[in-house]
């Protein structure tokens, strides 16, 4: 949930800015992953999960909204996924999962996520986006699409043209839809730049 290209895909969707960037089926064939991504980052069963309390809302004072931990780690949510007119404190404790209303609210709120909460071991069978090799927290970037390539490399090739790098490591571009592609691409922009 730290990158934000990411994190804006949770919370936004397919109508994310960022959409485009991942390899996301958004119409998967199981109807609970349609127009959803796959997160398979729960301890349990997500039944099991809900009623441990694995999953709660968290108020961000700072950033002045609401969010969902999961195992320490807070993922946004979907703007109007949460009832209006409610101060911070009060939803939290509406949505308490300690308590059975609380995760009956809290389901609710979560089923109308852009993402579906899973188990980790899910992730095998289920996960409806391409991601490096198995490793569910490293989600493949559609580096073969030239506006995608762009915005990833900007950085690196600005560097590269001002001298103050000279060269670039490119690690496990096996994990890539089409690496030998992406190095000629690679090599005639920095040919370029």
């Amino acid at each position: 949930p730290a990158n934000a290209w990411w994190r804006d895909v949770l919370e936004h969707g397919a109508a994310s800015a960022h959409a485009r960037c991942f390899d996301i089926d958004w119409d998967a064939p199981d109807p609970a992953l349609r127009g959803k991504v796959l997160l398979p980052i729960l301890p349990e069963p997500y039944g099991v999960a809900l009623a441990q309390g694995a999953m709660a809302l968290r108020h961000d004072a700072d950033a002045g909204r609401i969010e969902l931990e999961v195992s320490g780690l807070r993922y946004p949510l979907a703007p109007g996924s949460l009832p209006c007119g409610l101060d911070p404190r009060t939803l939290l404790r509406r949505c308490d999962p300690a308590r059975t209303a609380g995760r009956e609210r809290l389901h609710r709120v979560l089923e109308s996520q852009h993402y579906r909460l899973a188990w980790w071991r899910c992730a095998a069978d289920q996960v409806n986006w391409r991601r490096f090799f198995e490793i569910s927290e490293l989600v493949g970037v559609r580096v073969e699409d030239d506006a995608v390539f762009d915005a990833v490399h900007a950085l690196a090739l600005r560097l590269y043209a001002q001298g103050v790098l000279d060269g670039l490591r490119i690690d496990h571009i096996d994990g890539l839809a089409a690496p030998g592609a992406y190095l000629r691409r690679l090599d005639r922009r920095l040919a370029e730049a």
